[in-house]
C-alpha cells in the first residue's frame, strides 16, 4: 500500500474550524484532500447544495407508494431493523415518519417495531417469519431496515404466504435477492445510479421517508438529520460530500435547536458543552451498540428514542451497566489472549530448542559420544 502523508498545519485547521464553526476533523479531511481555503469556505457556506435529490434513489418512489397503499388498507406494519446504531436510528426515523403519514391518511394501521435478537443471528430471522405466519393474517406489511437484502429464504417464505415485504437496506447483495420490493443502493442484481452508495442504512431510510412525506403534501424530515449523522459516523461510512453535509447539519442540531434527551444527558455526563463527531464515534455510538452486543436491543432503542429526562436516568444507568460489563469482558479476553499468546510463545521456544538440540545431536554425533 502506498501511504501518502499530508503536510497540513495544525494552525490552519484550528483557524478555519473557528472561522466556519466546523469540527476540526472535517476541516482536516478537506485540507488532506488538497481543498483550498476558498473551496472549503464555499462548501460549508452552502451545505444544502450537497444533498442529492431523493427521487434519484432507485425504487424509493415505489416504496413510498407501497407504504401509502398499505396505510390506506389499514395493514398491520412490522418494522424489522438491524440491532446496531445504524439499524436503531433507521427504525427511529421510519417509525416516526410512518406515524406522521398514518395521521395524514387517517389510517388505522398499527405499527410495531420487532427488534432483532442477537441470538437469532443477523437480519430478519426464521423465528420472526414463523411468528408472522402463525398470526394467520395476510393483511400485513413487513419492512426490513438496514438488513434484508441477503435474507432470501426468509423473505421469500413470507412472500409465498401473501405477506407484503419491503427491503430498505444499504448492504451488498448476493447474486440473487429476495422476490420483493427492494430499495438498496448496493443491490447488484440491477442497474442503478451509483449516487447513493455512500449512504448508511439510516440515510437510505431518510430518503425513502422524505419522498413519502412529500407525496402526502408535507415535509418534517429535517429533525431526523442528526439520526443520519450518528449512523453515518458509527457505521464508518465514507466521508463524501453528502455524508459530510449530514454530519455537519446533524452535529449542529445536537448542539443547538434539536437536541434529543440522550444527547443532553451525555453532555452533562461527559461534562462537555458541545458534541463533536469524536464524541459520537467514541462515547455515544459504543453505548448504543453495547445494548445489542449484550442482547438488549430494546434498551438501545429506548436510549435514543426516550424524551423524558427523568426516565432517561434509569435508562442511562442500565446502559452504563452494560458498558461496564462489556469493558470487563474485553479486559478478560485481552488477559486470556495474552496468556494464550504467552503459552504459544513458550511452546514455540520449547519446540525450537528441542529442534536445535536434535539437529546438533544428529550432526555432531561423534562429539556427543
Amino acid at each position: 500500500m502506498n501511504w501518502k502523508f499530508s503536510n497540513v498545519k495544525y494552525e490552519d485547521i484550528e483557524n478555519l474550524s473557528k472561522k466556519l464553526n466546523i469540527p476540526p476533523i472535517l476541516i482536516k479531511i478537506c485540507l488532506n484532500r488538497n481543498k483550498t481555503e476558498n473551496e472549503i469556505i464555499s462548501f460549508f457556506s452552502n451545505i444544502n447544495q450537497n444533498f442529492i435529490n431523493a427521487n434519484k434513489l432507485y425504487n424509493a418512489n415505489k416504496v413510498a407508494d407501497k407504504i401509502i397503499e398499505c396505510l390506506k388498507l389499514n395493514k398491520l406494519i412490522y418494522l424489522f431493523p438491524d440491532y446496531d446504531s445504524d439499524g436503531l436510528n433507521s427504525v427511529y426515523i421510519f417509525y416516526n415518519a410512518l406515524k406522521a403519514a398514518r395521521s395524514k391518511l387517517n389510517s388505522k394501521s398499527e405499527i410495531i417495531i420487532r427488534h432483532s435478537k442477537r441470538n437469532e443471528g443477523y437480519g430478519i430471522s426464521i423465528e420472526f417469519v414463523e411468528d408472522i405466519l402463525n398470526k394467520n393474517n395476510e393483511n400485513i406489511l413487513v419492512i426490513t431496515l438496514d438488513n434484508g437484502i441477503s435474507k432470501i429464504e426468509e423473505i421469500n417464505t413470507l412472500i409465498d404466504n401473501n405477506i407484503d415485504v419491503i427491503v430498505v437496506d444499504h448492504h451488498e447483495s448476493l447474486a440473487i435477492v429476495p422476490n420483493c420490493l427492494i430499495c438498496d443502493p448496493h443491490n447488484n442484481t440491477i442497474e442503478q445510479p451509483s449516487d447513493f452508495k455512500h449512504l448508511c442504512g439510516a440515510g437510505v431510510a431518510f430518503k425513502v421517508c422524505e419522498i413519502l412525506e412529500r407525496k402526502l403534501g408535507f415535509y418534517d424530515m429535517e429533525k431526523f438529520i442528526y439520526n443520519v449523522a450518528i449512523a453515518t459516523i458509527t457505521d464508518m461510512m465514507p466521508l463524501v460530500n453528502e455524508n459530510i453535509a449530514f454530519i455537519i447539519k446533524g452535529i449542529s442540531q445536537l448542539n443547538n435547536q434539536i437536541c434529543p434527551t440522550f444527547i443532553s444527558y451525555y453532555k452533562a455526563f461527559l461534562n462537555i458543552d458541545n458534541i463533536t463527531p469524536v464524541n459520537i464515534g467514541w462515547d455515544i455510538g459504543p453505548r448504543i451498540n453495547v445494548c445489542s452486543r449484550l442482547n438488549n436491543t430494546e434498551l438501545g432503542y429506548k436510549f435514543i428514542s426516550n424524551n423524558d429526562y427523568f426516565d432517561m436516568y434509569d435508562i442511562v444507568n442500565d446502559v452504563e451497566t452494560l458498558n461496564d460489563t462489556k469493558k470487563e469482558i474485553v479486559k478478560s479476553l485481552i488477559i486470556y489472549k495474552r496468556l494464550e499468546v504467552t503459552h504459544i510463545i513458550h511452546r514455540w521456544l520449547w519446540i525450537s530448542c528441542e529442534k536445535v538440540v536434535d539437529i546438533y545431536v544428529n550432526n555432531n554425533l561423534d562429539i556427543c559420544r
